[in-house]
């Protein structure tokens, strides 16, 4: 069992993902507690946890532990080739099966993210498509967010959003693309 003990509380757990440049290579990682206000820098990932029922291996602590397929496919991605990477990542660092614990961190989740050096979005592996052009549209989306003082405010997130964006010289595919990230459940998630 990785967890040793029910998290106290003011206290988070932190995955450290060993460097490895194989990505075929099995992850492995370390798991550590700290309390918030004595953990290092660390990045926060926010992800959708995909199909329970589809579950992989990956090595953490020096045990073998089954994780969602979503959720190892964002560590591989995230894994550094020379360095240790160290993010917070709720199904991990969360004991799922303790109820007191979750309970406990539930309310600290703000605080967790607020607390990241950084904030890591995986909506899934990719898919071949066209992918750099898609993100030349989401470029050109913010920037004319941007013309228009358009953006979120500490408080007040804006639902609906009209903004006049030029599109004659995006492919289909890439816009067929930005519809499949735009239509992730990670877009529902509050």
């Amino acid at each position: 069992m990785i967890y040793s003990s029910s998290l106290p509380e003011g206290q988070i757990r932190l995955i450290a993902i060993l460097p490895c440049d194989d990505p075929e290579e099995p992850l492995k990682c370390e798991l550590s507690q700290f309390s918030m206000d004595g953990a290092p820098p660390y990045e926060a990932l926010s992800y959708v946890w995909g199909d329970p029922n589809i579950q992989t291996e990956i090595i953490c602590n020096y045990q073998s532990i089954s994780v969602t397929l979503n959720l190892r496919d964002a560590l591989v991605r995230l894994r550094r080739r020379d360095a240790i990477r160290t993010l917070w990542a709720d199904a991990l660092c969360i004991n799922q099966g303790d109820i007191i614990e979750r309970n406990r961190q539930v309310p600290l989740m703000a605080d967790v993210y607020s607390g990241a050096q950084r904030v890591a979005i995986w909506l899934g592996k990719p898919r071949p498509s066209d992918y750099v052009v898609t993100a030349s549209f989401f470029h050109r989306v913010a920037r004319a967010c941007r013309k228009h003082s358009i953006g979120v405010q500490p408080g007040r997130i804006l639902r609906y959003i009209n903004v006049q964006v030029d599109v004659s010289h995006v492919s289909s595919n890439a816009l067929r693309t930005a519809q499949e990230i735009l239509s992730s459940p990670w877009f529902e998630r509050i």
